[in-house]
């Protein structure tokens, strides 16, 4: 059966100019096309969830990919933003995640907070900035609290191109023929001009014609390849004057077959299910996908395949597309402006407290993560910038930093004034109420509870303070150094005051009087390096204060560790050359009161979906109920296309399905169903 796309082509009202002589080389401008996109390929992501509906304070899991125009996926390690917004574009989750050779999971923690409602869903990397802002996934997701959700019959905004349309192409493929006939209305029929399809960041077919004499192609389906076809119509002065799109089939399927031991299962019972990938003619393929089960009776709305969910989007983003032919053609090619992003990175500005004037110029800033344990290096600009590039920091840390200056001088009392953070406006969900109607899920979730509270297990909360600061020294030996002198409190009769211990006990330091204030110093250390005072980290928190070290009270201290080693303390630079005295205290959180400024917000580390086993015998007497009865976010077949996996079922019964979303070794997409059947008693 012919499909029939009706397709719009665009003449512009003002001519984009381009520099240089008038040229109809067609090669040419293939080879610019392809180099201009060998620099900048376009990249999506594309997120498959665990369930497409979650309660209000619950956890949405998800898996990531990171690919090109072909599918290919973007090898090495990048990062990616994820938001996730409200109709009035209010940010409710806001992080960045890992993305390893393209594929990634991670999961969104919904606020208690959040009112029930559509929710939107968006991830970019930087490098999209590059290119049109449709580029950016979009996805939608219901919260639910008691009632259904209902959403706006708005449709999604599609750029509105200030264009008439005096030239109209009906496209027809057929018996693997791509058929384009052009009607001009109000178009110079004596005008030469140049007709370019590109796909992929190639040009799979280029030729010139003249309305007076052609007005209808046939070209060979195989030639322009798959997806998303581009059409341009330029001038031969290379003025783009129109463009539209052409959306192939792709030829190439995978046949995904999902395979459980029988159709029939126990409650509580183990589920083992084979998959098998194959192409067009039965042959083995290799390929990776998610695998989730759900309680079918709790989501009643059919969600679309994967490969109709890039689909729809790649359409969605072409219908607001048009090629930058100004800049593909442009004899000064620039860079791209965003690059690919594998790091997180913090811009700021050092400058003195007080009169808020840049500190010196090549001044040396040394940043220390408390909680990672982690040192960075920058140099200032004659202005005070600088650039912090994080690598693999997962969480909120807090960052301490000292400075000095080119000639070895310690910079005193300055601040940190950081950039502002991008507030370009995030996308909006779109506007839903409530109905009066109970969600199957929101009432399954509430009785689960129910049920839950009636069997909670209670243990008492240890207090884990003391070992986390013990941790936190022993972590740092490990990394760094090994302390030079160790001072167990325990083993002394203590004095009132840490000055008197520093006298009497603390042998490998001593204090000195400079007018009202008193200094510390570390004996053994060359005292023409060694300017200074020493760094300290107190429960695992560096400080400089000098004053608050000697605030301590020698009766709540567990040990004191002199690191004195000038060798060793030479890999930290600078922040080591006075030394390093660290402290762990009874209580393990002695610490100055928090800058706020100085927290940052590292990678979102991924938590594993956990569901129970019941493998080994035992009988566990809590109640099982959950709505995702598994979920694996990346399963690998062999060279065979064949992978196995193994879950167990809950209390509930009736219908499970089981779907698989995946990408095969080639990039095609694929998606596949089966359900099995829960009941009580014997099969």
């Amino acid at each position: 059966m012919a499909m029939i796309y009706k397709l719009s082509i665009l003449l512009a009202l003002s001519f984009c100019c381009i520099s240089g002589k008038a040229q109809t080389d067609l090669s040419a401008i293939g080879q610019q096309y392809e180099q201009y996109y060998a620099r900048q390929r376009p990249t999506k992501i594309q997120l498959v969830f665990n369930q497409d509906k979650f309660l209000v304070g619950d956890t949405a899991y998800f898996k990531a990919y990171f690919f090109y125009e072909n599918h290919e996926l973007v090898r090495g390690k990048q990062l990616i933003n994820i938001h996730l917004t409200d109709e009035a574009g209010k940010s409710w989750a806001d992080f960045k995640m890992n993305i390893s050779n393209g594929i990634g999971y991670n999961q969104i923690a919904i606020p208690t907070s959040v009112k029930p409602g559509m929710y939107l869903v968006s991830a970019n990397n930087e490098w999209m900035k590059n290119f049109e802002k449709d580029l950016v996934f979009k996805k939608e997701i219901q919260i639910v609290d008691k009632n259904q959700i209902i959403s706006s019959a708005e449709t999604p905004v599609i750029l509105e191109k200030p264009y008439d349309l005096p030239i109209k192409v009906a496209s027809r493929l057929s018996d693997q023929v791509v058929e384009l006939n052009l009607n001009a209305t109000s178009a110079n029929p004596n005008q030469d001009l140049l007709l370019l399809l590109t796909s992929k960041g190639k040009v799979v077919h280029s030729e010139s014609f003249n309305l007076s004499s052609k007005t209808s192609f046939k070209l060979n389906q195989k030639d322009l390849g798959s997806g998303i076809v581009q059409l341009s119509i330029l001038d031969t002065k290379q003025q783009l004057l129109g463009n539209g799109f052409i959306n192939i089939p792709s030829s190439q399927k995978v046949n995904a077959s999902i395979a459980p031991s029988k159709a029939s299962f126990n409650t509580r019972e183990k589920v083992e299910i084979s998959f098998d990938l194959t192409d067009n003619n039965g042959q083995a393929i290799e390929g990776e996908f998610s695998v989730k089960v759900l309680n079918q009776a709790l989501f009643s709305e059919k969600q679309n395949s994967l490969p109709d969910q890039i689909e729809i989007g790649e359409r969605l983003a072409a219908e607001a597309y048009q090629e930058p032919w100004g800049k593909i053609l442009a004899s000064d090619q620039k860079r791209p402006e965003y690059d690919l992003s594998n790091i997180i990175q913090k811009t700021g500005r050092a400058v003195f407290t007080k009169s808020n004037s840049p500190i010196p110029n090549q001044s040396e800033i040394i940043f220390y993560l408390q909680r990672s344990q982690v040192f960075y290096q920058v140099l200032t600009s004659p202005e005070g910038f600088f650039d912090l590039n994080l690598l693999d920091v997962y969480g909120e840390d807090e960052l301490f930093f000292t400075a000095e200056t080119k000639e070895g001088e310690i910079i005193e009392d300055f601040k940190i004034e950081w950039s502002s953070p991008d507030t370009t406006a995030l996308p909006k969900a779109r506007k839903s109420t409530q109905t009066e109607e109970i969600d199957a899920l929101a009432d399954f979730m509430r009785k689960t509870k129910i049920i839950e509270k009636s069997y909670a297990v209670f243990t008492s909360s240890l207090d884990t303070s003391t070992n986390q600061a013990a941790s936190a020294m022993t972590s740092f030996e490990k990394s760094y150094m090994l302390a030079d002198d160790v001072i167990l409190f325990e083993e002394y009769k203590l004095f009132p005051t840490m000055t008197e211990c520093i006298k009497e006990i603390i042998n490998p330091l001593r204090t000195i009087v400079i007018g009202k204030r008193k200094e510390v110093k570390i004996k053994a250390l060359n005292k023409s390096v060694a300017t200074g005072e020493p760094l300290y980290i107190i429960d695992g928190i560096a400080t400089k204060n000098t004053a608050y070290f000697l605030s301590l009270k020698p009766s709540e201290i567990v040990a004191v560790k002199i690191f004195r080693n000038s060798k060793k303390l030479a890999r930290l630079g600078f922040v080591g050359k006075n030394g390093i005295v660290m402290v762990q205290t009874k209580q393990g959180n002695a610490r100055e009161p928090l800058n706020q400024e100085n927290l940052i917000t590292g990678l979102q580390m991924p938590v594993r979906f956990l569901a129970p086993s019941y493998d080994n015998g035992t009988k566990n007497l809590k109640p099982d109920f959950r709505s995702t009865i598994f979920w694996a976010p990346s399963i690998s077949t062999d060279a065979n296309g064949n992978a196995k996996i193994a879950f167990y079922t809950s209390d509930d019964v009736g219908t499970l399905e089981i779907r698989i979303d995946g990408f095969s070794k080639n990039g095609e997409p694929f998606t596949a169903f089966k359900t099995i059947e829960v009941v009580n008693g014997s099969n």
